[in-house]
């Protein structure tokens, strides 16, 4: 059985400008916790969002991938709406303005796309 790799995606802020950097890598919690991310980006950056990836990627499995944090257009039968995905209780979920619908075996989901994060796209989920 081929297991599912744990990728991060990880936002950094400059303290000293301000200034924000996405950068998707592959990283464990050891590597959070052990400190060794912080020896690598000295002492001018701070993580401040750890994004985990979904293992699914939107239109149906051939387009991007899919992290917490990332706004997500939900297509039902007859209908579509927007959500936000987000890991609870050991699984991800579409949050979708309060009711959380699984990702993973949901049947009345047809197809899904990534359509921006809240971190750069705030004025989508409004």
């Amino acid at each position: 059985m081929k297991q599912r790799i744990i990728k991060f995606r990880v936002r950094f802020r400059n303290i000293k400008t301000g200034k924000e950097a996405l950068v998707p890598t592959i990283l464990t919690w050891e590597d959070f916790e052990s400190g060794k991310l912080k020896s690598l980006l000295g002492d001018d950056l701070e993580v401040y969002s750890k994004e985990q990836y979904t293992g699914l990627k939107d239109k149906n499995g051939q387009g991007n991938e899919m992290y917490e944090s990332d706004i997500v257009k939900i297509n039902f039968k007859g209908f579509s709406r927007v959500g936000v995905v987000k890991y609870i209780i050991s699984e991800f979920i579409f949050d979708i303005g309060g009711m959380h619908h699984s990702i993973v075996n949901n049947f009345e989901i047809l197809s899904y796309e990534v359509i921006g994060d809240i971190y750069q796209n705030k004025d989508i989920i409004k």
